[in-house]
């Protein structure tokens, strides 16, 4: 039954759209998360910027890694969590960077952009980046444990008829 264009089937029938969906939806929780956050501690409007240039800092640092993630998750896991790791380490340093970059642009000379304006970003660049990958790998797992289930239920099934 069609309504309203959902459709009948799982959510990951299509995995590419259900990728782009989540991606989508998460990073825009994340600006409205951080958006009300600055309402709320009663921040001007040149709050908003920051926030919007971090929003879409992390969805295209986070494109890139779902795209190196997608060639990784196929090789042996010693490399695939090496290059994981890797992929981390300099998402993590490449946010941060330009997060503390526009913060120190934003504030200009009142808070000029330093190692510990860098370090202080280090912490959220950190949480997202490790979350965002921890979710990518436990769907991709998840998905792949329940195509191994069904073909064995398919192998199963036919082994009796």
């Amino acid at each position: 039954m069609l309504l309203f264009g959902l459709r009948a089937q799982p959510f990951f029938y299509e995995k590419n759209r259900a990728f782009w969906t989540l991606q989508t939806v998460g990073w825009t929780f994340y600006l409205l998360l951080r958006m009300a956050s600055g309402v709320g501690n009663g921040f001007g409007l040149s709050f908003a910027i920051p926030v919007l240039v971090s929003a879409a800092t992390g969805y295209s640092i986070t494109l890139v890694m779902g795209a190196l993630y997608r060639w990784l998750i196929k090789l042996k896991p010693i490399a695939t969590w090496t290059g994981t790791l890797i992929t981390i380490i300099m998402g993590v340093a490449v946010y941060s960077a330009i997060d503390a970059w526009v913060f120190s642009l934003i504030n200009g000379e009142s808070t000029p952009f330093s190692s510990r304006l860098l370090l202080g970003t280090l912490t959220i660049s950190s949480l997202l980046i490790g979350a965002w990958s921890a979710l990518y790998y436990g769907i991709n797992f998840y998905l792949i444990v329940e195509q191994q289930a069904d073909a064995f239920a398919q192998r199963r099934q036919s082994g009796r008829a």
